[in-house]
């Protein structure tokens, strides 16, 4: 069996792991994203990828990696990076680690990567249109047509994060104002939060803003958690009808770390499609990431392997 080394890098978290041709996770080695120092987290994935390697006895065909930021497919380059990725445009990660394994490295959008991976199981690659939107540090999208991915002329296709959902609203680290990501995220969940406390002179805690408690609280659907929860399901509907009258899209995959809340943010999501979707259009199925988080690791590995065997 064709195993390749998958690595998928998040705003906060960043996986490297040993991914077999069926998409199988034969080994998986996390750690935290060095996300303001670039250098540092280009020396963090060489590091993992070696511990990977001497680990497993499998040989290794390539490497697959799948970045945040806008990715020049053809080029292997991060051409541009918010500061998710402070500076990261400017490390050539792919020749280094090139040059240090010997063995051929491929690099694309770290949404891109997990919507290859979900393409591998079921019957999307049949679907005219898929789209998959990502929601956790930041708010990423990809599309595929008829099982292929979508990338557009600068690889900018499917930043449906940096679309414009509120005119002059909250300033966004691309240098533009009122972006969804700046209204849909983990960050902007919490900023939420915090507003609603302060309405009811609340001053919170770090200890009511961790993970655990927020997603304890939401799956209970305690307030103000769930309360802002559906808030911002609601302008992630109004930018789902938008993208649905662009691109008519038959399937959205949701991933990232929202969609740990599976059925919860499903319902809540059909719920509120049906008050915006248009009469004469078929509303589309709404699924969660098969393999949630692990899905850009895994397309990132089934990436080097797709283009070894071209």
């Amino acid at each position: 069996m064709k195993t390749a080394i998958g690595v998928d890098i998040g705003g906060t978290k960043t996986n490297v792991g040993l991914i077999g041709e069926d998409g199988e996770i034969i080994d998986l080695l996390s750690f935290a994203t060095s996300y303001s120092r670039p250098v540092k987290l280009k020396e963090d994935i060489l590091d993992y990828i070696e511990k990977i390697i001497n680990k497993n006895e499998d040989p290794v065909c390539g490497v697959g990696i799948a970045s945040a930021g806008r990715v020049d497919y053809q080029k292997k380059q991060v051409v541009y990076a918010t500061d998710n990725l402070v500076d990261w445009a400017r490390v050539p990660i792919v020749k280094e680690t090139s040059e240090k394994f010997k063995l051929p490295v491929f690099l694309d959008n770290d949404v891109n990567a997990a919507l290859n991976c979900e393409l591998q199981w079921g019957d999307f690659s049949e679907k005219q249109m898929v789209i998959f939107l990502t929601i956790g540090t930041g708010l990423g999208g990809a599309v595929a047509h008829r099982g292929e991915i979508i990338r557009g002329r600068t690889g900018s296709a499917g930043e449906f994060g940096h679309m414009i959902l509120y005119p002059r609203g909250r300033d966004c680290s691309c240098g533009k104002q009122g972006c969804a990501e700046q209204y849909i995220s983990g960050p902007a969940y919490r900023r939420r939060l915090k507003k609603s406390f302060r309405r009811e002179n609340i001053r919170p805690g770090k200890e009511l803003l961790t993970t655990e408690v927020i997603a304890q609280n939401i799956r209970n659907k305690n307030e103000p958690y769930y309360a802002v929860f559906l808030d911002m399901l609601t302008d992630l509907v109004y930018l789902l009808e938008s993208l649905k009258n662009c691109l008519d899209y038959e399937v959205c995959v949701i991933g990232g770390g929202f969609s740990e809340y599976g059925a919860l943010i499903l319902h809540n999501i059909e719920e509120k499609f049906r008050n915006y979707n248009h009469k004469y259009s078929r509303r589309p199925e709404f699924v969660i990431s098969r393999e949630k988080n692990r899905s850009g690791v895994i397309g990132a590995g089934l990436m080097a392997i797709k283009e070894i065997e071209k």
